[in-house]
């Protein structure tokens, strides 16, 4: 700007460096814009490390004033050991995040092993569009451990087949995928990310118990959980989120006097941290909502015209702007943490859903020590899996018969999957093998391969080039006409593997 090298430039340099060093050596910081809304630099991508990406920020401010002064960007909370290690889940457990995760594969086998040999004598017969009914009917968490991580047999009324280990596979998928209709979640972004609702039934922590024992089943079996609930529920489910008003206390209430003594113990910096925490969250979910908080932060942060007031008043709950409105500026990162806390984490029965979630992910608190060390963060990514890739995918697949005489068939199913979306990719293990996720380990469940199995055509008949591919998900395997053509293999997978019951195609 030719304007002379001042402190300012120097903090602002700190901030690049911070960029190429943990988000990427090519990014060019100044062809990053400012976002308007925001008022931060639109930054290619994200850090995980919230208080990193706080830190950034505040150093590439565009107005060289509202950058921090060198000695209070030395002091972020970023650079505090014992923070970091709190929030990252290792300062009880001096582990590396590879360790958890073989540690809890290895648990998660170890509980396969003990239960597989237990059956549960009588067949689990289930309406497809009422699974998850049938299963909090069922009251499961009354059952034993061992029935309750044992090998079930399950069959769909008014379907054919017989469950050797696909059906389960689909039913629990359809459990999940019906719990995400219900009035107990809210449901934000797409795919879908959950969050505890407020409409408290009589089933209420049944519901929840229910959600954690399924959720804790589908690790064992399949190592992962065909669920897209938030880190954010976990988080509070292990007790990593702090209660704020009305649940900091029994019988307390959204006082605007008890969130002040919060703050005068908690400061300001712990305020601030746990806020860009939660909005990194919400990102996540709903990148409009978080683009509409930061704008919120960056207008509230400093006297405010008439319209700007209005906005934000209408923005926050009633007392939150009660709250802001008595301590100013200097605490909007607080009242923005307090809305954000009431709308989409707290509640009498939001944490009466959390301890019966808990109660579930550790079969009544047999299990408690398969969490130890974990974050919300760290069982979303163990429940979800790898990221699908067409290569992923194809690496857990074998061909049968395989051969220079099917050469063609290959390249054209290989072809065919690389064009399919990530969604897609889902829908395609979905119609496979009944689960939508590969595990991080990078394999399909017990390191099963998935058979491609060739049908042969005889005498070129088009009527058997126009069949569909055909699953058997209990075995890994889908019967695939060697099509002409990679366009034709194409529509012929994007038909089946739309059909809302693969089981019933012909």
């Amino acid at each position: 700007r030719g304007q002379p090298a001042e402190p300012p430039a120097d903090v602002y340099a700190l901030g690049a460096m911070l960029v190429q060093v943990f988000i990427g050596r090519t990014i060019e910081v100044n062809a990053c814009p400012y976002n308007r809304v925001t008022q931060l630099r639109s930054l290619p991508l994200d850090h995980s490390n919230s208080d990193l990406m706080d830190l950034i920020h505040c150093c590439l401010g565009e107005d060289p004033a509202s950058r921090p002064a060198a000695t209070t960007a030395g002091a972020h909370r970023v650079f505090s050991p014992v923070g970091f290690l709190q929030r990252e889940g290792r300062l009880r457990a001096a582990v590396s995040v590879e360790n958890h995760r073989v540690d809890l594969n290895k648990r998660l086998q170890n509980l396969y092993e003990q239960h597989r040999s237990f059956r549960v004598d009588e067949a689990l017969g289930f309406e497809r569009d009422r699974v998850f009914e049938a299963l909090v009917a069922a009251k499961l968490p009354s059952w034993s451990v061992e029935k309750l991580l044992g090998d079930w047999r399950v069959h769909l009324d008014g379907e054919q087949g017989v469950d050797a280990g696909g059906m389960r596979r689909e039913a629990m998928a359809l459990a999940f995928d019906q719990l995400m209709a219900t009035s107990h979640v809210i449901a934000l972004g797409d795919p879908p990310v959950l969050l505890v609702g407020r409409n408290r039934t009589p089933d209420w922590t049944n519901v929840w118990s229910t959600v954690g024992l399924l959720t804790l089943r589908c690790l064992v079996h399949f190592q992962v959980a065909p669920c897209g609930i938030s880190s954010l529920v976990y988080d509070c489910c292990l007790g990593r989120i702090t209660r704020l008003p009305p649940d900091h206390r029994p019988g307390g209430t959204v006082a605007i006097g008890d969130l002040a003594a919060i703050r005068s113990q908690r400061g300001d910096d712990w305020g601030r941290g746990e806020l860009n925490d939660l909005l990194r969250r919400v990102k996540t979910m709903d990148p409009q909502r978080e683009s509409s908080y930061r704008w919120l932060i960056a207008a509230a942060g400093k006297p405010m015209v008439e319209e700007e007031r209005a906005v934000v008043e209408d923005m926050l709950e009633p007392c939150c702007w009660e709250f802001y409105s008595a301590h100013g500026p200097a605490a909007v990162h607080w009242a923005v943490l307090w809305d954000l806390y009431l709308k989409f984490i707290g509640g009498p029965e939001r944490w009466e859903a959390y301890d019966s979630l808990m109660q579930g992910l550790t079969a009544n608190g047999k299990y408690r020590d398969l969490w130890e060390g974990f974050t919300g963060d760290r069982i979303v990514e163990a429940l979800g899996g790898q990221e699908l890739t067409a290569d992923l995918v194809l690496a857990n697949i074998e061909y049968q018969p395989a051969g220079r005489a099917y050469v063609q068939q290959v390249a054209h199913f290989e072809g065919a999957l690389n064009r399919l979306s990530t969604k897609e990719l889902a829908q395609f293990l979905r119609f496979t093998t009944g689960l939508d996720r590969i595990n991080l380990d990078g394999a399909l469940p017990n390191h099963q391969k998935l058979v491609v199995r060739w049908v042969p055509v005889l005498n070129q008949d088009p009527v058997e080039y126009a069949r569909l591919p055909q699953a058997h998900t209990c075995y890994f395997t889908v019967d695939m006409p060697p099509y002409r053509s990679e366009e034709e293999m194409l529509a012929r997978l994007r038909t089946s593997i739309e059909a809302p019951q693969p089981f019933a195609l012909q």
